[in-house]
């Protein structure tokens, strides 16, 4: 591959990821504001914590963005070898964001549950929204994983991996609300604190990858030794 193609590649790779993460944004800005809206009209604590959640998406997706679009720049004079691990800091800025927002659910998740009345029970609206959530993420979970592995974007995996956690949050969600509308409300906003574990999961997970190649840790040995293989195999 010539170097006008390597360029026509890099041009389509980044236009595939800005276009990913856009829809990303739109559909998880039209998400946060459903959850929201019949979290307050079910009065459902878990669907409201899972709107927050869907919140944070959207300024999650501009932060992976940014990412793309700096990190796809040509190298120039101060930076020689490129702009590649912009990237990987937005993804540590990601997983501060994530960080931040899952401690805060889980407190409230956690303060509610200590003063839940007998009389707080979830509306079947918040069942439902629930599940349209958790199926609508499991799509844009495959969709973005596909994009980032055809591009090697890793702020777009990391959206990935981020839409994989809250289709678990969704559906913690709906098991939390069924069992409050079955008779025990304590554990709507208990469903609350649980979504909470999978975003400081997520969160977690994405600081590690970026630090690990911000900080070049090398390969397993199973991977140099399959290189070594394919060397020594090649005349």
């Amino acid at each position: 591959m010539n170097a006008s193609q390597k360029c026509g590649a890099a041009s389509r790779n980044r236009k595939l990821a800005v276009r990913v993460s856009a829809l990303s944004m739109g559909i998880n800005a039209l998400l946060a504001a459903c959850k929201l809206g019949f979290g307050l009209y079910a009065r459902s604590e878990a669907l409201i914590s899972d709107a927050a959640n869907s919140a944070t998406d959207v300024f999650f997706t501009l932060i992976v963005m940014g990412g793309v679009l700096l990190s796809s720049r040509e190298s120039d004079r101060d930076h020689t070898y490129g702009h590649e691990r912009l990237e990987s800091v937005a993804s540590i800025l990601l997983a501060v964001i994530l960080f931040a927002v899952g401690a805060g659910i889980g407190y409230r998740g956690i303060a509610k549950a200590l003063t839940q009345s007998a009389e707080e029970i979830p509306g079947a609206a918040a069942l439902v929204v629930s599940a349209v959530s958790a199926a609508v993420k499991a799509v844009m979970f495959a969709y973005t994983k596909s994009a980032a592995k055809q591009t090697g974007s890793s702020a777009l995996l990391a959206d990935a991996y981020n839409h994989r956690s809250d289709v678990l949050a969704s559906l913690g969600g709906f098991s939390g609300i069924l069992a409050a509308r079955l008779g025990v409300p304590v554990m709507d906003p208990l469903a609350a604190a649980v979504i909470c574990l999978f975003i400081l999961r997520a969160a977690v997970s994405v600081f590690w990858d970026a630090m690990n190649k911000l900080v070049d840790k090398s390969c397993d040995p199973a991977t140099v030794q399959k290189m070594k293989e394919i060397a020594l195999a090649t005349p």
